[in-house]
């Protein structure tokens, strides 16, 4: 009878221990093809608090964290400086574990990769998805006198020296100025650099400078209050629906195609496959399907782009080519 007892011991431990093994393999099956986080993820900004990027980037952090997508905390860490290249730098290094993101907007930071030249590759970074194209806008503070284009170019040409405020030496607005002096044959003279573009806005409302280029969603809601004047909208041929006022630049002979923001998302270099895809997933559904996302495209009457990752890796590898195209080193010469 012991015998019997210990043997249905034994064959009751057994089978509980074959049980365990299921659940914990059935569970990590389950995990292992959804790739569901198991700890909160952070998504870097390199720049500061306040600007178009980090708008969108706290609005996906929001969405994200919802049972919906990701199901675990998403925060935003700020790390802004060294021409966007700090924040860069350190989700390139982050572990390819899917539990850190960087957001940025090519052409602009692989411009500043391209003329910095860090030890880094910028074109390595996994791309997660592209969420939107937003046109650059070039704007004068409301006290200014020349309220449209056409009238800034005449006073230009006559010797006048607007000052242009910048979010760093080097970056798309810098390149935007350049383009806009070279293409037009308009002399620009006097830059004036600042930490981001929330920092040029506000020194345009204080009078601080004349004029600017920067994204259209971080520049539209002072075009619409007054604190701004449009100027011209970069990068597209129709005029915006939001502020039609505002021509473009192709009405007065060259659309300046070239400046335009894809609003990306990327992990660090090795992120693996299945990985990548989830994320993938993840962001397009929430463009999709998020309530405060689609308020924010429709606040500015633009779409999801729904690019894909290997869409956010061309765009890099489109900005580098550009660079070389513009040689926006010598741009910065002159």
């Amino acid at each position: 009878m012991k015998k019997q007892f210990r043997f249905f011991l034994s064959k009751m431990t057994f089978l509980g221990i074959m049980l365990m093994a299921f659940l914990v393999a059935g569970s990590q099956t389950v995990i292992g093809q959804d790739k569901i986080p198991s700890e909160s993820v952070t998504i870097i900004v390199p720049f500061s608090v306040g600007g178009g990027t980090d708008a969108w980037a706290r609005t996906f952090a929001a969405a994200l964290s919802s049972k919906k997508f990701l199901r675990q905390d998403v925060s935003v860490s700020n790390l802004p400086g060294g021409q966007d290249l700090r924040g860069i730098g350190e989700a390139f290094n982050a572990k390819p574990d899917g539990y850190t993101l960087v957001f940025f907007n090519p052409p602009s930071s692989p411009f500043a990769w391209y003329l910095h030249k860090p030890k880094w590759d910028i074109r390595k970074l996994t791309g997660i998805g592209v969420y939107a194209k937003d046109p650059q806008v070039m704007v004068a503070r409301a006290g200014y006198e020349h309220k449209n284009l056409k009238d800034l170019m005449d006073a230009i040409s006559k010797g006048e020296e607007p000052k242009i405020g910048l979010s760093g030496l080097g970056g798309i607005e810098h390149i935007a100025a350049l383009l806009f002096s070279k293409r037009f044959n308009v002399p620009l003279k006097k830059f004036i650099p600042y930490n981001a573009t929330a920092d040029v806005v506000s020194a345009l409302i204080r009078n601080e400078v004349d004029i600017a280029f920067g994204s259209f969603t971080a520049m539209q809601s002072s075009i619409e209050e007054g604190n701004l004047v449009g100027l011209a909208v970069a990068g597209q041929t129709e005029r915006s629906p939001v502020i039609p006022d505002v021509p473009t630049f192709s009405e007065f002979g060259d659309p300046l195609l070239e400046l335009t923001f894809s609003r990306s998302i990327y992990g660090p270099p090795g992120l693996p496959a299945d990985i990548q895809q989830y994320l993938e997933k993840q962001f397009m559904a929430a463009q999709e399907k998020d309530v405060l996302l689609q308020a924010r495209f429709n606040a500015y009457s633009i779409k999801p782009a729904m690019g894909t990752g290997k869409d956010a890796e061309e765009q890099l590898l489109r900005a580098i080519t550009l660079a070389e195209e513009l040689e926006i080193e010598k741009l910065l010469k002159k």
